[in-house]
């Protein structure tokens, strides 16, 4: 009678059941963040931090990187009905010589998957030892074991109906492990949700109240950006003076902002000799002009002011939310000099900002994006870029010059009104 290992796959417990208890501890992961890193982190890191922890990686073999070995072993033939035995005790053990094969195969994935009976599954089990640790970690061990006197095909026969097995319950598996992670960022999310409503209602410690801006009426539509936000590092420190009801520039209004400034910036480039006769202050006032025409402040009317030489600002009580720095391209050092200065000015949580940079004397204008970009990587409050799908634009997310647990998004433009 030919012999497999008894080790059943799929078997011990139960996949839904696991998938419930990880949704479940992801959501208790954002409760236990202290209060203080709570609030110091936007909706999108928390997620990227617990989900991390959480996301399970469906199984997959390795099947062209399988390897096997066979020797010579006494395999127990009791149980084979075809064979006659002179002994009394008919049940044996009665060993005949043979040959065993192992076979290993290395594979990816989350290791207690291999217990986790999955939904559907059959009444039908596939056999296999897991090593999780040692030399042989990240494998999975197929033991057959034959008689001499039994067809050599017959180890195919078994192995291929044994890993027939493995696919199936891997593929249905997979299909639980991937629904549960689509559905881990909506359940770390929709309680993170959940603990801002209640923080908010029990000392409003978590409020941004936004500046109050206003389009215009019969402001022109500009279609908003989609960005994409990648995964961050963990969860930030807090500021050194905690949390803090503070006014900010909620992201629907960033954006609108820095659509207006794209598309000043892209007609100055359709016109290039008119506008590089002008210099920072000039392209700035123009940005300034445009702005105030999309935006109005609630006392003002003026939203966008111009302070020092060439930035713009919203400020309320003399404290900035936005500041945009324009600056004519002079080389990398510039660059490093006008994101200090970016820095330097903003000092609220979540403070947003603008770099816009003209090129007026660079002919290999091709050459000037990547080396804007590599100056800010390279920059000492660099945290991580954010991708942006706007060519000639950059987006960053830096620290504070003066608080580490303060975070500032800069977005950055390079505009070309070289002309000859």
């Amino acid at each position: 009678m030919p012999q497999l290992s008894r080790d059943y796959l799929f078997l011990t417990s139960n996949l839904d059941d696991h998938l419930r208890s990880g949704h479940q501890a992801a959501a208790d992961a954002v409760q236990a963040i202290s209060e203080a890193q709570f609030l110091a982190s936007s909706d999108d890191e928390i997620v990227a931090h617990i989900k991390l922890k959480w996301t399970v990686e469906p199984l997959a073999l390795q099947e062209d990187a399988a390897r096997m070995e066979k020797r010579e072993t006494d395999v127990d033939v009791s149980g084979d009905p075809n064979r006659f035995f002179f002994s009394e005790d008919r049940r044996g053990p009665h060993y005949i010589r043979g040959t065993e094969v192992i076979i290993r195969i290395p594979y990816t994935g989350t290791g207690w998957l291999w217990q986790a009976q999955t939904n559907p599954s059959t009444l039908s089990y596939p056999v296999g030892i897991i090593h999780s640790a040692g030399d042989t970690a990240g494998t999975i061990m197929l033991r057959v074991a034959l008689a001499h006197d039994v067809p050599a095909e017959r180890f195919k026969q078994l192995h291929d109906e044994n890993m027939k097995l493995i696919r199936q319950f891997i593929e249905w598996g997979t299909a639980q492990v991937n629904a549960y992670n689509q559905g881990l960022d909506r359940v770390i999310r929709d309680a993170a949700v959940q603990r801002r409503q209640r923080l908010k209602h029990h000392g409003d410690l978590a409020a941004i109240l936004n500046i109050p801006l206003q389009e215009k009426a019969g402001a022109p539509p500009l279609k908003r950006i989609p960005v994409e936000i990648r995964r961050p590092p963990p969860l930030p420190v807090p500021p050194k003076e905690g949390m803090k009801p503070e006014p900010g520039i909620d992201d629907a209004i960033y954006e609108k902002i820095l659509s207006v400034i794209r598309h000043e910036g892209r007609t100055f480039e359709t016109a290039p000799a008119t506008f590089a006769k002008l210099d920072e202050e000039e392209l700035r006032d123009i940005l300034v002009a445009h702005l105030n025409g999309h935006f109005e402040g609630g006392a003002t009317g003026e939203t966008f002011r111009r302070k020092g030489k060439t930035d713009i600002r919203i400020e309320d009580k003399e404290r900035s939310a936005f500041v945009a720095e324009c600056k004519v391209w002079g080389g990398a050092g510039e660059i490093t000099k006008a994101v200090g200065q970016l820095l330097s000015y903003l000092t609220w949580r979540d403070s947003k900002a603008a770099l816009v940079v003209f090129n007026k004397a660079v002919a290999g204008f091709s050459e000037l994006p990547e080396r804007m970009r590599q100056t800010i990587l390279t920059h000492p409050f660099f945290l991580r870029e954010i991708p942006t799908n706007n060519p000639g634009e950059y987006r960053f997310l830096m620290r504070s010059e003066e608080d580490p647990g303060r975070r500032v998004t800069v977005h950055a433009y390079l505009f070309n009104l070289y002309s000859r």
